[in-house]
C-alpha cells in the first residue's frame, strides 16, 4: 500500500504512461518511479510535479483520458501544454 500522498501507480494509469515515460517526464530513472509506486515518498521537484499532475487529472479526467488515448508522447506533450497554458492565463495549478 503506497504511503505517499500521491498515488503514482494510479496517476501513471490515468495518463497512460509507462514507468519509463513517467521517469522521463520527471527527469528520474524508472526505478525511482517503481519505488514511489510501491510506497516510497518522492521528494523535491518530482513530488511537486506529481502533485500538480494528480490535481489536474482529478479536475480534468475526461481531458486526460483523451490525451492518454493519443499515445504517450503526443498525449503527454498536449497535457503539459494545457497545464502551462492554464497557468499562464492565471488558472490555478497546485
Amino acid at each position: 500500500m503506497p504511503t505517499t500522498d500521491v498515488d503514482v501507480k494510479e496517476l501513471r494509469a490515468a495518463l497512460g504512461l509507462t514507468q519509463s515515460e513517467m521517469g522521463r517526464l520527471l527527469g528520474v530513472e524508472p526505478t525511482s518511479v517503481a519505488r514511489w509506486a510501491a510506497g516510497a515518498p518522492p521528494g523535491g521537484a518530482p513530488r511537486a510535479i506529481l502533485r500538480a499532475l494528480e490535481a489536474f487529472v482529478k479536475r480534468e479526467p475526461e481531458l486526460c483520458k483523451r490525451l492518454a488515448a493519443r499515445g504517450a508522447d503526443v498525449g503527454l506533450r498536449a497535457l503539459l501544454e494545457e497545464l502551462f497554458d492554464r497557468w499562464a492565463r492565471g488558472g490555478s495549478t497546485p
